[in-house]
């Protein structure tokens, strides 16, 4: 058998959306009582407005925030951050997109095509317990400075 496979594309940079997003949130739970621009919510994670707006979009487009054009405008949570999971989050987010750094391997080597099965396999397993895992922290949690970890997991 051969060892000698092609690599036509190497995992992605790791993404930090995700936790930009937790980052929005929790500084959105910490003053309920005002709507925040994307350039003063950009100050505090050190990231361009830009960059903001978008994974704030992304958050918008499934219910867990809004947004308010204008002078005046910003965002704003449309649930209170207890009523926020992380799960949620990451679904917003990630789609489909892998939770480990998968590669496409030469579709002649049946190493790679072994390799490649057992990983997608276990990438699904891994994004189960993520999001179980995921689903049990809400914003609250977060800005409270709290770490639920399952049973499980030490």
């Amino acid at each position: 058998m051969s060892t000698n496979c092609y690599i036509d594309s190497m995992a992605r940079p790791t993404n930090t959306r995700f936790a930009l997003a937790v980052h929005l949130l929790a500084l959105l739970a910490l003053e309920p009582e005002k709507t925040l621009d994307s350039a003063g919510l950009s100050v505090s994670p050190g990231t361009n407005p830009v960059h903001v707006r978008r994974v704030l979009g992304q958050l918008r487009d499934v219910g867990l925030v809004q947004s308010r054009t204008g002078v005046h405008g910003g965002w704003t949570l449309t649930r209170t951050p207890e009523q926020i999971d992380l799960g949620q989050v990451w679904r917003a987010l990630n789609t489909d997109d892998p939770v480990l750094g998968l590669h496409t391997p030469d579709p002649n080597c049946p190493t790679g095509r072994l390799v490649s099965t057992n990983l997608r396999a276990l990438d699904r397993r891994a994004l189960e317990v993520l999001l179980v895992e995921l689903s049990a922290v809400s914003v609250a949690d977060v800005v409270a400075g709290a770490h639920p970890v399952s049973p499980a997991i030490p």
